[in-house]
């Protein structure tokens, strides 16, 4: 199995560590870990969501220094930083595995919850 999937496994259980989420057109950027910079996509194609997770290098680093600069990396096409050599792509159909679609899924709605705020509101009627 990919590390990719473990990973993404664990940003979905560890959902708390997702912050500074930012939506722009249909690219949903986030922090994980308040330091790694990722964003994910969704797409229907075929009658099936398919979805396209990125890691973003930061300024030529692995980790994004503060908030100002993950904001000045969000608003980077992220095609052209891949081809920069300064993001990675995971494509959930190239994987290919119900299990890595799973992930990604559950990924995704994690990071919207986040951006829309909804986490909260959830957490909330979960622990009363």
């Amino acid at each position: 199995m990919s590390k990719i999937v473990e990973a993404v496994k664990v940003m979905v259980s560890n959902s708390n560590n997702i912050s500074n989420v930012i939506n722009l057109n249909s690219y949903w950027f986030f922090l994980y870990d308040e330091k790694y910079a990722w964003c994910i996509e969704s797409w229907y194609y075929e009658g099936e969501n398919r979805y396209m997770l990125y890691f973003l290098k930061a300024e030529g680093n692995f980790y994004v220094g503060d908030a100002r600069e993950f904001e000045r990396l969000s608003r980077k096409d992220v095609k052209s930083l891949i081809k920069e050599g300064n993001a990675i792509e995971y494509n959930s159909s190239e994987i290919g595995t119900d299990e890595v679609l799973q992930a990604f899924r559950l990924l995704f709605t994690a990071v919207k919850e986040k951006g829309v705020g909804i986490d909260k509101v959830l957490d909330e009627i979960i622990n009363v």
